[in-house]
C-alpha cells in the first residue's frame, strides 16, 4: 500500500492533493490519462459520492431560487411598465418575495411549490392566449426551475 507522500510504482507520476494520492497512468498513445484517485492508504477511493452530488444539486437549487426570484419579480415589474398590467406587477412581486422568503429559510421545497403554481398559471395563460411570449416561455422556465427544485429535494 502507498501512503500519502510515498513513491508510486515506476512509469506513473504522482502528486498529493487534499489527502489523496493521485497517479496518472500513460494512455494508449503514451499520453497521460485522467488521474486515478486513491485513498490515504493507497486503496481505491469509493466512487459513491451521493452526498457530494446532493450537496452540489442543492447548491445549484439555492442559486436557482435567487435567479428565479429576480426573473419573476423583474418580469412582473417589466410587464407593468410595458402594458400597465397591475395584475402582472402584483403577481410578479408577490412571487418574487415568496421565492426570496424560501431562499432565506433554506426551503427548496417552498420554492418548488411557487414554481409549480407559476407553471400551472402560465400553462393556463398559454392555452387561453396561444402566445409563446410571455406565457409559453415563462411556463417552460417555471417548469425547468420546478424540476430543479424537486430533484434537489428528492435526490
Amino acid at each position: 500500500m502507498a501512503f500519502v507522500g510515498s513513491a508510486v510504482s515506476v512509469g506513473q507520476k504522482s502528486f498529493v492533493s487534499g489527502g489523496f494520492v493521485c497517479t496518472s497512468r500513460p494512455g494508449v498513445f503514451g499520453r497521460a490519462m485522467a488521474p486515478a484517485v486513491r485513498g490515504v492508504r493507497g486503496d481505491s477511493a469509493p466512487r459513491e459520492n451521493a452526498g457530494g452530488a446532493r450537496m452540489a444539486l442543492s447548491a445549484y437549487a439555492k442559486i436557482g431560487i435567487l435567479v428565479y426570484a429576480v426573473l419573476v419579480g423583474g418580469g412582473g415589474v417589466s410587464a407593468f411598465f410595458k402594458t400597465q398590467s397591475k395584475m402582472s406587477l402584483i403577481s410578479g412581486v408577490v412571487s418574487g418575495i415568496a421565492l426570496l422568503v424560501a431562499y432565506s429559510q433554506n426551503s427548496i421545497a417552498g420554492a418548488g411549490v411557487v414554481a409549480a403554481i407559476l407553471t400551472v398559471v402560465f400553462a393556463i395563460r398559454y392555452v387561453k392566449t396561444q402566445k409563446v411570449v410571455p406565457a409559453g416561455a415563462l411556463g417552460v422556465v417555471s417548469l425547468l426551475f420546478c424540476a430543479l427544485f424537486v430533484a434537489a429535494e428528492l435526490l
